[in-house]
């Protein structure tokens, strides 16, 4: 029997429709206050892949919040994050059509999602970091 790398296309059919990969997902708050993460959530093909709500987050802290599940290949989507917490005054969220893709190169390694008051990140362990704008109710 043959060892295939994880992540490898097993068969042509795998290598046209895609591989699915995943990444263990945290995140990291930078506001300088105690927050409430109302909703955190990771989507792929339109879809929740993977969603984490109702929890508090200390200035500073990280925490492990999901695994994020997506594609690679030919005829696969983007990913999108999404965020809404609160600092007990404000609502923030990050708008919904927000994304920011993972590659082949970033499977089973760290993804770090942090934010402040004005910006959201999503830090692929290698390819190309995304931020958005925070929008406050």
């Amino acid at each position: 029997m043959t060892e295939v790398p994880v992540g490898t296309p097993t068969s042509q059919n795998e290598a046209i429709l895609g591989t699915d990969r995943d990444c263990p997902t945290f995140l990291t708050n930078y506001t300088g206050k105690t927050i409430t993460v109302n909703e955190i959530r990771h989507m792929f093909k339109g879809k929740p892949t993977s969603t984490k709500t109702d929890f508090s987050l200390d200035n500073h802290e990280r925490v492990p919040v999901f695994t994020s599940y997506y594609e690679t290949g030919a005829g696969t989507s983007f990913d999108y994050w999404y965020i809404d917490f609160t600092d007990g005054e404000d609502t923030y969220t990050v708008p919904s059509n927000f994304y920011c893709s993972l590659t082949k190169f970033d499977e089973g390694m760290n993804v770090e999602l942090s934010f402040d008051l004005e910006l959201f990140y999503v830090n692929p362990p290698q390819s190309s970091s995304c931020r958005k704008t925070l929008d406050k109710s």
